[in-house]
């Protein structure tokens, strides 16, 4: 029993979508139509962030997304989160079929498929760093 149907008494109405799983979602936005090649791409990658939620915190029919372009270009994660939400009939995950025939999503996040931003040590962090590794005998010659 998901947490949504003890809570409503109903099924889940759209796909449950793992937290992290990679999808293609169709761009709505003209900027975002500028970034496929009009010859053979139609849909641009991204990961799954959450549920869209209406009042009441039913589901609005949309997902909310990060795209793989913003995660590769952001210089830190304070920087990352852009929140975008798509319908969920413009998205299609991506599953690979395994030996016995069942579908697995994938995650590139924890694969180490797509790049990351890493976090930056703030200045009071690297003083700390550097205290920390400071030997007394260091100074005595």
């Amino acid at each position: 029993m998901t947490p949504y149907k003890f809570r409503y008494k109903e099924d889940f109405p759209y796909e449950l979508i793992p937290l992290g799983a990679q999808l293609y979602f169709k761009p709505e936005l003209p900027k975002d139509m500028k970034k496929l090649n009009k010859y053979n791409e139609k849909m641009i990658p991204g990961i799954m962030l959450g549920y869209k939620m209406n009042a009441g915190n039913k589901p609005s029919g949309e997902i909310i997304i990060l795209e793989k372009e913003d995660l590769e270009l952001a210089a830190s994660p304070q920087g990352l989160y852009k929140r975008r939400a798509i319908a969920l009939h413009q998205c299609t995950t991506v599953k690979v079929k395994q030996e016995d025939g069942s579908y697995l999503y994938q995650f590139p996040l924890a694969t180490g498929d797509w790049k990351q931003p890493q976090p930056k040590l703030l200045m009071s962090d690297r003083n700390a760093k550097l205290e920390s590794s400071y030997s007394p005998d260091m100074t005595q010659n």
